[in-house]
């Protein structure tokens, strides 16, 4: 009798670890919407800067230039990694082809604030940005 509950403790203990485990992508945190803040979702306008962020997904188009890439949102804070840029009129460019290409020069970090419909971003990309 002891030997059945101790194997069924055993069990219940391996189906509990299994579960945990099964809940999260490799053994990570699960992340609300990819991107963190699922609050960001959506498509974000200032002046002519124009900001869609989808679950992790981010493009950026502005009068002269535009990129596309990912980012994560935690803690007030949202970090971008440029994947590809388009100059004004030219075809987008994966920036790894892009001569001299270092990646620290594609990646950035701002902070955030999202109240109801507004987004006030500071740092690069700076401005206070309505949902559209």
């Amino acid at each position: 009798m002891k030997n059945t509950i101790k194997v069924l403790g055993i069990i219940a203990l391996a189906a509990v670890i299994g579960f945990s485990m099964a809940a999260c992508k490799n053994g990570t945190t699960p992340t609300p919407g990819g991107g963190g803040d699922t609050a960001l979702n959506g498509t974000w306008k200032s002046g002519s800067t124009t900001i869609k962020l989808n679950n992790g997904a981010i493009e950026v188009t502005t009068s002269h230039d535009n990129f596309k890439g990912t980012y994560v949102a935690v803690g007030g804070t949202i970090t971008i990694i440029i994947t590809y840029w388009q100059d004004e009129g030219e075809p987008w460019v994966l920036v790894t082809d892009i001569p001299g290409y270092d990646a620290a020069d594609y990646t950035t970090s701002v902070t955030y604030i999202v109240e109801g419909n507004t987004l006030i971003i500071s740092g690069e990309l700076s401005g206070t940005y309505i949902k559209q």
